[in-house]
């Protein structure tokens, strides 16, 4: 996961946070002044990440989950009735989100570096077995080789 630490730092981020360097919603309370997030969006699939997420936004807050994740453990009482959050969860943007995307890339996103890997069709099963290894950034299918 340290590819996708970097890339973040490399596009923006302020913080990064190493899952596995000790308790993530603790070390998220401290960057914040205990207040949590506004938003939390797990990409990765993870339950646990998900359970974080949840965890860690401030009442009112929203969690989105894009990535896939067929289980999860959610606490009604504890993340809905005491403290309110919206959960929504997608697998792709919605036509009205598009003009935002493009505003985002006009005002300077660069998306070109989310790339990390590239592959013909060919080897889709490569490109699948490097992207599910979790150490990349979008990995995506070209015509040809370069």
């Amino acid at each position: 996961m340290r590819v996708r630490r970097d890339l973040a730092k490399k596009l923006g981020a302020g913080q990064t946070i190493d899952p596995t360097g000790g308790d993530v919603v603790a070390r998220i309370r401290e960057l914040t002044d205990a207040r949590g997030l506004d938003r939390a969006l797990e990409c990765s699939g993870s339950a646990e990440a998900l359970r974080a997420a949840l965890d860690v936004v401030r009442p009112f807050g929203q969690v989105a989950i894009i990535g896939e994740n067929a289980e999860a453990a959610i606490s009604p009482s504890g993340h809905f009735c005491r403290k309110e959050i919206t959960l929504s969860g997608s697998t792709c943007f919605p036509l009205g989100e598009y003009d935002e995307i493009v505003r985002c890339f006009e005002a300077g996103l660069p998306a070109a570096d989310m790339i990390t890997h590239r592959f013909i069709i060919e080897q889709a099963a490569e490109a699948y077995a490097t992207f599910a290894g979790g150490e990349t950034g979008k990995v995506i299918f070209v015509p040809h080789k370069a």
